[in-house]
């Protein structure tokens, strides 16, 4: 499943599109070198592989729970601290509150 593109309009390297948002790869990249290390625990993370050129792959940490992508900041706090995360949370309050 291819979930980004390239904007056709926007020449410049140095943004990639995914769902319609831009995502700077300063913040948001993470190299696939380092991809091991931003591996977490918690069940709404997910590293997404995002495709910035046909022959390169660019990865990025996303929140299911805040249905967005990850700055890199973010990202290495949810690798260390997944289980004190408050969106965690928040989600399963959510979702018995949706229950009853």
């Amino acid at each position: 499943m291819k979930i980004m593109s390239q904007d056709k309009n926007d020449s410049s390297e140095n943004k990639f599109t995914v769902d319609k948002a831009r995502l700077y790869p300063r913040i948001y990249r993470i190299n696939e070198k380092e991809v091991k290390n931003y591996r977490s625990e918690c069940s709404f993370y997910e590293i997404r592989i995002v495709e910035y050129k046909k022959d390169l792959k660019i990865y990025a940490a996303y929140c299911k729970v805040l249905n967005r992508y990850l700055t890199i900041y973010e990202a290495q706090l949810c690798v260390n601290y997944w289980e004190k995360c408050p969106y965690r949370y928040t989600e399963n309050v959510i979702r018995r509150s949706s229950q009853i």
